[in-house]
């Protein structure tokens, strides 16, 4: 499953060490960007949103930054998508697609047979046929996943009005000019588009002090961000809040169909944080700053 444990090694099932070891992956797995319980659970949040509100599916998806795996595309394409793209600044990497689909296909055989204690069995696994093309795209029966390396939200190069539901996770803090990124979203997005982000809130250099950045100045975290960013210009965190975001998205033309606040920072912190707030943060009301994360769904106006 791609994942190490330094806390435990597989031993004979009897050894508690095994089930301490399964349990292990079953938990930190879903946050593991380059394991296939990351995909799922990517791929599972976001086409709840295609369900919900699509009136059918969308030719065309777009996932902003899938990192280090394009599973999310490939279980897109099984779905009934025609065209998953992603993209991302990075440079083109490789993705094993066969590795993938036996993996899956695996992971779904186990599955199944837990299916018959509820005397339910769920069919096999479906997987067409599938390869790598000479271009570095990838085919799954009808279907096809394009990478673009190289390219930001700011700047998709896409054409207009090309892509039918676009998402990302973890991706919109970090971007340095958010409402272009949305305004770009906008414009590639097909009349009436989805498009739905989990945005993280928290300064990313010490999760347990979640509000710890809104202390400088923004003359201070510049210098800061570029100390930080020097090796990894990707690591930039903008500070935006929660209702920063959801201004942005109404101001470029979109209606927001969720808003969902999903971790908060406790009483204590954001007291702490409120008694040395830089200019400019002293606006947010508490709610507003305890929001550490959030999902935004919306719709293209």
């Amino acid at each position: 499953m791609f994942i190490k444990f330094r806390n435990h090694t597989i031993a004979l099932y009897k050894d508690g060490n095994y089930n301490s070891a399964f349990s292990e992956m079953l938990d930190n797995g879903g946050n593991q960007s380059q394991s296939i319980l990351y995909d799922i659970s990517i791929f599972n949040k976001f086409s709840r949103i295609v369900h919900s509100y699509a009136k059918s599916l969308p030719e065309t998806t777009l996932h902003i930054g899938p990192g280090g795996s394009l599973g999310c595309e490939v279980l897109l394409c099984l779905s009934g998508i025609k065209k998953a793209w992603s993209l991302d600044p990075c440079a083109s990497r490789t993705f094993d697609l066969q590795t993938f689909i036996l993996t899956l296909q695996k992971l779904s055989a186990v599955t199944n047979s837990l299916q018959t204690i509820h005397q339910c069995p769920a069919p096999p696994l479906s997987i067409p046929e599938h390869s790598t093309e000479a271009d570095g795209s990838y085919r799954i029966g009808t279907s096809l996943m394009q990478h673009f390396p190289n390219k930001t939200l700011e700047n998709t190069g896409l054409q207009t009005e090309s892509v039918g539901f676009l998402f990302s996770n973890a991706v919109l803090e970090h971007v340095r000019d958010p409402l272009q990124c949305i305004r770009e979203a906008h414009r590639i997005l097909a009349k009436k588009g989805l498009t739905a982000h989990q945005i993280d809130l928290r300064d990313h250099r010490d999760f347990s002090k979640p509000l710890h950045f809104l202390r400088y100045s923004d003359s201070q975290w510049q210098t800061i961000m570029n100390n930080y960013c020097a090796r990894d210009p990707l690591r930039y965190m903008n500070r935006l809040r929660a209702r920063d975001f959801l201004a942005m998205f109404e101001s470029a033309g979109f209606r927001i169909l969720e808003f969902t606040p999903n971790s908060s920072a406790s009483d204590q912190t954001v007291s702490d944080a409120r008694a040395c707030l830089a200019t400019g943060f002293e606006r947010y009301s508490t709610d507003e700053l305890k929001t550490t994360s959030c999902f935004i769904v919306a719709q293209k106006s």
